[in-house]
Order: C-alpha cells, then sequence, then structure tokens
C-alpha cells in the first residue's frame, strides 16, 4: 500500500498475529495494516479503553520465533478494527519492524527515504 498523503510512514497491509494489553483485558487479533507510527488491527476491541495506553505484541511466523513488542494508544475504534498510535517500540523490535513494513512495501525506495529522513517512530 503506498503512503497516503498527511501521513510521515507507509502503511503495509500484512496478516499477523496481535495481542493487545491493558489491565485486566487482554485481546487478540489480526494486524490488518501497519507503519512505523502505529497499526490497525482487527479483533473485538470493546473491551479496550479508548485513548488510554496499551502493550502491543505482534507474532511473526508460525512458531512464535519473533516477536515486536510495542507501547500504544487506542486512538479509534470501529466495527471490528482498532487503531492504536505507537508511543514506544522495544529498541530489539525496531528492526523487525523496519523489515516487515520494507519488505512488504509496494514502493521500497519511499519507505527507505522515510527510514533516512525519521530516526525514530514520529
Amino acid at each position: 500500500m503506498a503512503k497516503s498523503s498527511g501521513r510521515a510512514f507507509t502503511r503495509v497491509t500484512i496478516p499477523v498475529r496481535a495481542r493487545i494489553t491493558q489491565p485486566d483485558v487482554e485481546v487478540d487479533g489480526m494486524v490488518s495494516d501497519i507503519s512505523m507510527n502505529g497499526t490497525s488491527i482487527r479483533c473485538d476491541w470493546q473491551p479496550l479503553k479508548q485513548d488510554a495506553e496499551c502493550d502491543v505484541v505482534l507474532t511473526l511466523g508460525e512458531e512464535e520465533t519473533i516477536t515486536i513488542k510495542a507501547v500504544g494508544r487506542v486512538v479509534r475504534g470501529s466495527d471490528d478494527r482498532v487503531a492504536i498510535a505507537f508511543e514506544c517500540v522495544d529498541i530489539e523490535s525496531i528492526p523487525y519492524l523496519r523489515n516487515l513494513i520494507l519488505y512488504n512495501a509496494e514502493e521500497t525506495d519511499q519507505v527507505q527515504h522515510e527510514f533516512a529522513e525519521h530516526m525514530g517512530i514520529r
């Protein structure tokens, strides 16, 4: 998926297992799309508190060998999806997140340019 106007980072569509955790709530789902700034996850999001911090764990591969961990904020939910803005991505997860986006992007040159322009996730 190409970069949309107004977005700092390209979003890519890729099915990755996700777990969203808030105090006393844990929701499993599948990533709909993802960027360096956040993700949209297909799930039953109603138990989650909107505009509240959450932990996000994305699991790559069948044997759960690679995980991407982030702290985010639930920014909105609609129908069967929740949008989460990343506030902090675990330092060990950043290379996996970058590669996940780069290798699934339609415009890899654009993604590499974005990475060069932004040292962090914002």
